[in-house]
């Protein structure tokens, strides 16, 4: 599923100041403390909610191609630190997450995984499917 496209001219001086007051800012990574959505900030702008770390990477570089995801290279999902995201191609984020394994949610946000034949799958999502 696509995100939905947000574009600069929708971060007003209110959105800015909103958006600012919900992270924590650290050396590390700016944790988000507001809302999330499987592990993910988001914010409402314009009555639609967005993820907060393509807001956090519209805000910090610009424009985001409509054919890219936004990925976190701290694989945080919480983090908005635009030093720490990267436009990238969907199939290089699911590689690279894939490759570091380290994802805390499956995609209905279930934390209970276990691996069989070298390959993690969420327990949940499999019992339900029973």
């Amino acid at each position: 599923m696509r995100a939905k496209t947000i574009t600069l001219d929708m971060i007003t001086d209110d959105v800015s100041k909103r958006f600012t007051s919900k992270y924590e800012e650290s050396d590390d990574c700016w944790l988000w403390l507001a809302g999330k959505t499987v592990g993910y900030g988001v914010i409402t702008i314009n009555g639609s909610q967005y993820k907060a770390h393509r807001v956090a990477y519209l805000m910090g570089h610009g424009e985001i191609d409509e054919k890219m995801v936004i990925d976190h290279l701290c694989n945080n999902r919480a983090c908005v630190k635009p030093t720490h995201l990267k436009q990238t191609t969907n199939s290089d984020n699911i590689h690279r997450s894939d490759h570091f394994g380290n994802e805390e949610y499956c995609p209905k946000g279930h934390t209970n995984f276990c691996y069989s034949s070298g390959t993690r799958y969420c327990r949940d999502c499999r019992n339900e499917h029973q």
